[in-house]
C-alpha cells in the first residue's frame, strides 16, 4: 500500500452521509473513533484497526501486530508491514489549509509599481527577482505637496523631504517684533500700516500651521495695480538664537506674477538692509513656496555681526485680467534652519509643541483640548478625582418619590421623606361603608361617614389626620406605624395606632365634651377661672376692677397733678374706672384703679424701671389697709 494510495480527510459522522465517494480517501471521524476508505468499489470501513491515544504510545510498542494503527493525537494512519512502520497519511493540507512551504508558484504572478515610480516583473516564487523603476516626476512633486499642486515648481522633492529635519526659527514670533509697510506708487514712498491685519492674524502666520491666520499681501482696496507693494520686517527679538537658511511661504497669490526680494540686516547696523534674494517668483493658487537664502544665516545671539532683521518685499509685476479684485493672501511664514543655539519654545527647538525627558514625561507649554480621552490612559498621570463624603459635601441621594422631600437624618446627611410629614395636604375622604383601616397615607381626611368600618362608632363626622413615623435614618415613612386622629363634631377627639407587626390598637378618646369646664365644674380649667373668663366676656367695668365693685381709693380728687416728687396724679376720674399714680416710699411706683387701662410716665431720674408698679388688690374695702403687688406692663 503505497503513500500516495490515500488522502486523509476528517468528517464528523453527519457529515460522512453527505460526503460524494472519492477513490483514494482516506475519512476519520473523530466524534465516533471510525475509519473508512473510499476505493473504487465504494466506501469500506476499516474495522481493524487499533486505536492509540498519542504516536508515543505506537512508537513504544515493543511487538506490533500486522495491523493498523489509528494515532488520535495525529490524526495519522500507520501500518506495521512485519520490518517497520508505514505512514499511510502522508503530508497533505487539510481543507482551505495553508502550506508551510512550496518550491514555486504554480501560476507566476505580474508585480507592478505605481505612484511616484513605475516597474514590473513576472515571479514565480522559484528565485528573487529585482523591479528597475523609473520615477514620475509630477507625481513626486505631488506627493511632498500638502496642498495643491505648485505648477512653477518653486518647491522641490528634496526641500519638502527636508522640511521634518529642518527647525522652525520664526516658530510663534511674537507679532510685536513684525511691522507692516505699504506702498500705492511703486515702492518710491511707504508708509506703516497698522491696519493691514490684526496681532492674532500675524501670530497665526507665524504659528507654523496653514490656516491659523492670513494677512493680505497688498493693501485693499481692490483692483490689483503693479504699483502696489507691502514688506514686512521680522526681528528676532529675544530669546532666539539659530541658523536659517529657507524661507517657507504659503500663499494664494490669485494668479497674478507676484516676485518677492529678501535683506537682511545685523544687530550693529539693524536699519542697514543688504540684499539675500532678488526678484523671486512666488506661487500658489494656493500653494506653498521654499526659497533658498543662498547659504546659512545666523539669526540672533550676542554678535553685531548677526543678522538681526530679515525684510520681505512683494510686488506684483503683472495683473491676472480674469481676477482684477482678488488681493494676494499670505497664510504661513517659516524661516527654517538647521541649529538652534537658544530656542524660544518647543516647536522650535524639536519641531512638535510638547517636550519630553529621558522617561517619556511630556511636557505641554500651554493647555491641551481634545474631543475625547481615553482616562485609563491618564492613570498615574493626573490623580483620580474623590469626591469627599464628608458632611455638606454629599449628593442627593438616589429613590425618592411623587410628594417626598429631604429631610434631616443625621449631621450632613438628608433622606427623602413624605412632604406630608410637613405640611398636610388633602388625602381622601372616609364616606358610607369606608374602612379606617384603608387610611393609611399621611394627610388629612373629611369623614362623612353613616355607616363606617373600624371606626369608633358607627357614625361619623369630622375630620381625619393621620400621621407615620419616620425612619431613624431619615429615609423615608416607616408605613409600619400609622397614628391616626379623629376630630368629630361634637367636639371629642379619638385616636388609635397601627404598630409595627400591622395590628390596629382600640380607639381611645381623648377629648369628650364632658371636659369642658363650667363655672360651677371643673374641666380642662377650673371653675373659678371659667367664671372670671365669663365675667370678663361680659365687658363692664367691674368686670375689670382691681378693687371691686363700688371701692374707690381716696387719692381720686378730679385731674392729674405733678407731685413734689416728680410723679403725676389723676384728681379729674371719678367713680370705678379711675386710678392715681404715685412713687411710694423707697422708690417704687403704686397704681391705684378700677380696671386695666392705665398709663403709667414720669419725668423722676430717679425710676430705673418705671413699667414695674405696686397695685392694691380688690381684697379690701380702704386704700390704707391694701396689701401692694407687683403688675408687669
Amino acid at each position: 500500500m503505497a503513500n500516495e494510495l490515500f488522502i486523509p480527510k476528517a468528517r464528523s459522522a453527519n457529515e460522512l452521509a453527505s460526503e460524494a465517494v472519492a477513490s483514494g480517501s482516506l475519512i476519520v471521524t473523530p466524534d465516533t473513533g471510525e475509519l473508512y476508505a473510499d476505493l473504487s468499489g465504494g466506501r469500506v470501513k476499516i474495522s481493524d484497526v487499533i486505536e492509540l491515544a498519542t504516536d508515543a504510545a505506537r512508537t513504544a510498542l515493543l511487538a506490533p501486530l500486522s495491523k493498523f494503527y489509528y494515532v488520535k493525537a495525529t490524526g495519522k494512519l500507520w501500518r506495521w508491514d512485519g520490518a517497520k512502520w508505514v505512514n499511510l497519511s502522508p503530508d497533505c493540507l487539510p481543507l482551505n489549509g495553508v502550506a508551510k512551504a512550496a518550491e514555486k508558484l504554480q501560476t507566476a504572478r505580474s508585480i507592478s509599481l505605481a505612484g511616484i515610480v513605475r516597474g514590473s516583473a513576472s515571479f514565480d516564487g522559484s528565485a528573487n527577482k529585482t523591479i528597475t523603476v523609473s520615477p514620475v516626476s509630477n507625481e513626486l512633486m505631488a506627493l511632498y505637496k500638502p496642498y495643491t499642486y505648485n505648477t512653477t515648481g518653486v518647491l522641490t522633492v528634496l526641500d519638502a523631504a527636508a522640511m521634518g529635519l529642518w527647525r522652525n526659527m520664526s516658530a510663534f514670533l511674537d507679532p510685536e517684533n513684525v511691522t507692516y509697510e505699504t506702498s500705492a506708487d511703486g515702492g518710491e514712498t511707504w508708509t506703516t500700516d497698522t491696519a493691514l491685519t490684526t496681532e492674532a492674524m500675524t501670530r497665526g502666520i507665524f504659528s507654523g500651521v496653514y490656516g491659523n491666520g492670513s494677512i493680505q499681501m497688498f493693501k485693499s482696496p481692490a483692483p490689483m495695480t503693479t504699483s502696489k507693494q507691502m514688506r514686512m520686517t521680522i526681528d528676532v527679538g529675544t530669546g532666539r538664537y539659530g541658523t536659517v537658511s529657507r524661507l517657507y511661504l504659503y500663499v494664494n497669490i490669485a494668479n497674478h506674477v507676484v516676485v518677492l526680494d529678501v535683506e537682511r540686516a545685523t544687530k550693529g547696523s539693524p536699519d542697514v538692509f543688504v540684499p539675500v534674494v532678488s526678484d523671486k517668483k512666488i506661487a500658489g493658487w494656493s500653494g506653498p513656496n521654499i526659497i533658498s537664502l543662498g547659504g546659512t544665516i545666523t539669526w540672533g545671539g550676542g554678535s553685531t555681526s548677526n543678522t538681526q532683521r530679515f525684510r520681505l518685499t512683494f510686488r506684483c509685476t503683472s495683473v491676472n485680467d480674469a481676477y482684477p479684485n482678488s488681493i494676494p493672501i499670505i497664510y504661513d511664514i517659516r524661516l527654517y534652519g538647521d541649529t538652534v543655539w537658544t530656542p524660544n519654545n518647543n516647536l522650535q527647538n524639536s519641531g512638535h509643541l510638547y517636550k519630553w525627558d529621558g522617561n517619556q514625561n511630556v511636557t505641554f507649554p500651554a493647555n491641551l483640548t481634545a474631543d475625547s480621552i481615553d482616562a485609563t490612559k491618564l492613570t498615574g498621570v493626573m490623580p483620580e478625582a474623590v469626591h469627599p463624603t464628608t458632611a455638606g459635601n454629599n449628593h442627593i441621594p438616589a429613590g425618592g418619590a411623587t410628594n417626598n422631600i429631604l429631610a434631616y437624618a443625621g449631621a450632613g446627611t438628608a433622606g427623602w421623606t413624605d412632604f406630608k410629614r410637613t405640611m398636610m395636604v388633602h388625602a381622601g375622604s372616609v364616606n358610607a361603608n369606608s374602612d379606617f383601616n384603608d387610611c393609611t397615607t399621611p394627610g388629612e381626611y373629611t369623614v362623612s361617614a353613616n355607616p363606617v368600618v373600624n371606626g369608633p362608632i358607627s357614625v361619623c363626622y369630622g375630620l381625619l389626620l393621620v400621621l407615620t413615623r419616620i425612619n431613624t435614618d431619615g429615609a423615608g415613612n416607616n408605613s409600619n406605624y400609622v397614628f391616626q386622629f379623629l376630630f368629630m363634631a361634637d367636639a371629642r377627639v379619638w385616636f388609635r395606632s397601627r404598630i409595627s407587626n400591622g395590628t390596629w390598637t382600640s380607639w381611645a378618646v381623648l377629648i369628650t365634651s364632658a371636659m369642658l369646664a363650667t363655672t360651677t365644674a371643673n374641666g380642662l380649667m377650673s371653675a373659678a377661672d371659667k367664671a372670671k373668663l365669663d365675667g370678663l366676656s361680659g365687658g363692664s367695668a367691674d368686670a375689670c376692677s382691681l378693687f371691686g365693685t363700688g371701692i374707690t381709693p381716696p387719692e381720686l380728687l378730679g385731674k392729674y397733678v405733678k407731685q413734689a416728687d416728680g410723679s403725676y396724679v389723676n384728681t379729674a376720674s371719678t367713680g370705678n374706672g379711675g386710678y392715681v399714680i404715685r412713687l411710694a416710699t423707697g422708690g417704687t411706683w403704686e397704681i391705684y384703679s378700677t380696671d386695666f387701662s392705665m398709663t403709667l410716665w414720669t419725668t423722676s431720674a430717679s425710676v430705673e424701671h418705671p413699667w414695674q408698679v405696686d397695685a392694691w388688690t380688690a381684697d379690701s374695702s380702704s386704700f390704707a389697709t391694701g396689701t401692694p403687688q407687683i403688675i408687669q406692663l
